[in-house]
């Protein structure tokens, strides 16, 4: 989520949603396609030049992430594929510390 009182730009078609938002030098791009939703493609800029892009692909039933590729423009590339989720997984809320 973009932080408080951070202007959020949408846009809504018949196979996606699609929303924007600017924080300083960043553009942060979402689009999420299907209906159910079967993948968020993502793009962060700085200064108009294209930092890095992500493709998650989602299970139509869970909703849940089963594939997902960042490439980050010059520097590297990361990808994972989930083999199973635990949806009875927590954690502790004092392992998360707020900033």
């Amino acid at each position: 989520m973009p932080p408080d009182n951070t202007p959020v730009f949408s846009l809504i078609g018949d196979d996606f949603r699609a929303w924007r938002y600017i924080l300083a030098q960043d553009t942060l791009d979402f689009v999420l396609r299907g209906s159910p939703a079967v993948s968020l493609l993502g793009e962060i800029r700085r200064q108009g030049q294209v930092l890095a892009q992500a493709t998650v692909k989602l299970d139509p039933i869970t909703g849940l992430a089963t594939q997902s590729k960042i490439d980050f423009y010059n520097i590297s590339r990361f990808e994972f594929t989930v083999q199973s989720v635990d949806t009875l997984a927590s954690f502790d809320s004092t392992i998360w510390q707020k900033q």
